[in-house]
C-alpha cells in the first residue's frame, strides 16, 4: 500500500521529468515559439540573393540610363509642387530598397527645402527606405543567419540580443543607410521593433552631419557644380 509522502514524491519526479522533456522557450520570443535552432534554407537565401542583385541592376540602371542625380530629383521634387515633400520621402524609401546612394538625395532635399526641413524629410525617407529592406528580407529569408554554426557568429547574435536597440542604433551611426547592414539585421533575432527604434536613434546623427556638410559644400560654387551637376 503506498503512502501519501510515496505518492507525493513520485509526483514531483514526474513534474520534474515533464519539464526537462519540455523546450525552453527563447527570451523574449513570442508564446509558443522554442529555443530550437531553424533549419538553414538554401532555396530562400537563393531567392534573397537574386532579389537583392535584381534590385542593386534596377537601381544603377535608374542612375546611368536616366540620368538620376541631384539636379534631376531637384527638378522633379519642385515638380510635384505642394506634394514635393511627401513625393521626396517616398523617392528616397524607394531608392534606399534600390540601392541608390543616399547622398543623392539629401543633396536634392537641402536644395530643395533648405537645410532644416531636408534634415526632417531626410530623416523620414531614410528610415521608409531601411525598414523597406528589413521587411524584404524578412519576408524572403526570415532569421537564417541564427541557423549557421559558426560559433564566433553566434557568439556576435547574442551581444545583439543583450541590447538590440543601442546595438542597431550604434551601426546606424556608423553605416547610415547600408542596404548590407539593413539585410543583415533582418537575417538575425532582431525585432523590427527594435531595429526600427534603434534606427531612428542612430540616423539622427549622420543626417545631421551630411545636410550640414553639402550645406557646406554647396556655399563653394565651384565644388557644386562639381558635385551637384
Amino acid at each position: 500500500m503506498t503512502t501519501e509522502p510515496e505518492v507525493a514524491i513520485t509526483a514531483a519526479h514526474e513534474s520534474d521529468d515533464e519539464g526537462a522533456r519540455e523546450p525552453t522557450r527563447d527570451r523574449g520570443a513570442p508564446d509558443g515559439a522554442t529555443s530550437a535552432t531553424p533549419r538553414l534554407d538554401l532555396r530562400r537565401l537563393a531567392l534573397l540573393v537574386v532579389v537583392v542583385l535584381a534590385l542593386v541592376l534596377a537601381g544603377r540602371h535608374l542612375v546611368r540610363a536616366h540620368g538620376l542625380d541631384v539636379a534631376a530629383l531637384q527638378r522633379a521634387a519642385r515638380a510635384w509642387g505642394k506634394w514635393s515633400a511627401l513625393a521626396f520621402v517616398g523617392a528616397f524609401g524607394l531608392g534606399v530598397t534600390l540601392h541608390v546612394p543616399g547622398l543623392i538625395f539629401v543633396g536634392a532635399g537641402v536644395l530643395t527645402f533648405g537645410r532644416e526641413l531636408a534634415f526632417v524629410l531626410g530623416l523620414l525617407g531614410a528610415f521608409v527606405g531601411v525598414s523597406a529592406n528589413f521587411f524584404t528580407t524578412r519576408l524572403i529569408a526570415g532569421q537564417q543567419l541564427t541557423a549557421l554554426r559558426s560559433a564566433r557568429l553566434k557568439k556576435l547574435l547574442a551581444r545583439i540580443d543583450e541590447r538590440p536597440i543601442l546595438t542597431v542604433a550604434a551601426l546606424r551611426s556608423i553605416a547610415f543607410v547600408s542596404p548590407p547592414l539593413n539585410t543583415a539585421l533582418a537575417l538575425s533575432r532582431v525585432s523590427y521593433r527594435d531595429f526600427a527604434l534603434g534606427s531612428a536613434l542612430g540616423l539622427v546623427i549622420p543626417m545631421a552631419v551630411v545636410t550640414l556638410v553639402i550645406e557646406r559644400l554647396m556655399a563653394t560654387p565651384w565644388l557644386a557644380r562639381l558635385l551637384f551637376e
